[in-house]
């Protein structure tokens, strides 16, 4: 049963990575307003399966909050909202190893220990990433507890 979950992961993750591909395509080239990227945040985390993307941009810099998605480039700065609540996700945390694909069962204890680390990234003071190429977005369902993960 825990290989089928797998499989149905994986084959989620795949018409989400091609669309979050083709609304690139779509603008010739990567972006740099955060448009494209709320949109594709909108899509992944509005998708009834379980699917995960990763959203090519052209940006000095990158800003995650639970609510909007901010680029930078140049003088201009772009802010959208998101219709699902983010929870935004920075290197070196549990929250990114999720984010890259691992279970949340391997890594947290207890669902609680999984809600703890969400609520403290989702109250954490948002910061500008900086030379930012990608934007992954990942829901995760986990007993009872669903999120979305951004992060650069």
């Amino acid at each position: 049963m825990i290989e089928l979950a797998g499989d149905l992961w994986t084959a989620g993750a795949l018409p989400a990575t091609a669309l979050i591909g083709l609304a690139a395509q779509s603008r010739g080239r990567t972006t740099h307003d955060a448009s494209g990227l709320a949109a594709a945040v909108d899509v992944i985390s509005e998708s009834p399966q379980v699917s995960t993307g990763t959203y090519p941009v052209s940006a000095d810099a990158i800003r995650i909050e639970p609510d909007r998605i901010a680029s930078r480039r140049a003088a201009t700065v772009t802010c959208e909202q998101v219709s699902a609540e983010m929870t935004p996700v920075r290197d070196g945390t549990l929250l990114w190893e999720l984010l890259q694909g691992a279970r949340p069962d391997h890594l947290f204890d207890t669902a609680s220990a999984f809600e703890a680390s969400v609520e403290a990234a989702q109250d954490r003071t948002a910061e500008w990433q900086m030379d930012v190429d990608e934007v992954r977005v990942r829901p995760v369902r986990w007993q009872g507890i669903e999120v979305t993960l951004v992060g650069t």
